[in-house]
């Protein structure tokens, strides 16, 4: 991964993990990572993303979440459940810090 794909990667993962962050009090239900249930944008997490359903798969890829294409379907997208597992530990340790950090104080 080049340089560029890297801070493209770090970014759009940051701004997932913000709009995830920002979702914390609502009310918790089910959403589709690739594919809009029974036909309904709504129930898709690119649609919750604000993006066409096209373009929010562009920016999945970017993140490395998903990837397009696999041997059984070249032209459609994965899940990349590695990174998934990868992404929420970081974002679990980000959280648990900022957390301290604002009602502790920082330890410096």
């Amino acid at each position: 991964m080049d340089s560029l794909t890297a801070d493209a990667n770090t970014s759009c993962r940051a701004s997932l993990s913000d709009f995830f962050r920002s979702l914390s009090s609502a009310k918790p239900r089910w959403v589709s990572i690739l594919h809009p249930v029974n036909g309904s944008e709504e129930s898709c997490l690119t649609h919750l993303l604000g993006f066409e359903h096209h373009v929010g798969l562009q920016y999945l890829v970017v993140t490395g979440l998903i990837e397009k294409g696999s041997i059984q379907n070249p032209v459609g997208y994965v899940v990349v459940p590695h990174e998934w597992e990868k992404f929420v530990i970081k974002e679990s340790k980000r959280f648990h810090r900022d957390i301290c950090y604002n009602y502790i104080g920082s330890p410096f």
